[in-house]
């Protein structure tokens, strides 16, 4: 039995938001090496049941294209919206994919 939740988003912005979220939270739980690694982040967020707007699971391609895409003010507002709690600040995937 699948104990995942899979959301249908139909917004990009309120995905990544809440993939920002997603990743404040395992950064505050002490997984701050899911969030610097993409490979591992993008297989996080897949088992967490975050999927494309589309419905498809992520691949690290389509994650920073995701993120590449978005609205200038989104990107900003997603940047606040994480945060590394306790851990060392990093370079997190989030962050990555703004360059």
């Amino acid at each position: 039995m699948n104990s995942n939740v899979v959301t249908k988003y139909t917004n990009t912005n309120e995905l990544a938001q809440d993939i920002a979220a997603f990743a404040s939270i395992l950064v505050k739980m002490g997984h701050c090496d899911c969030v610097e690694n993409q490979k591992l982040f993008v297989e996080m967020c897949n088992e967490a049941g975050f999927r494309t707007i589309t419905g498809k699971e992520f691949t690290q391609m389509s994650f920073r294209q995701m993120f590449g895409r978005l609205p200038k003010h989104i990107k900003e507002e997603v940047k606040k919206q994480f945060s590394w709690g306790n851990c060392a600040p990093g370079e997190s995937i989030l962050e990555s994919v703004y360059v």
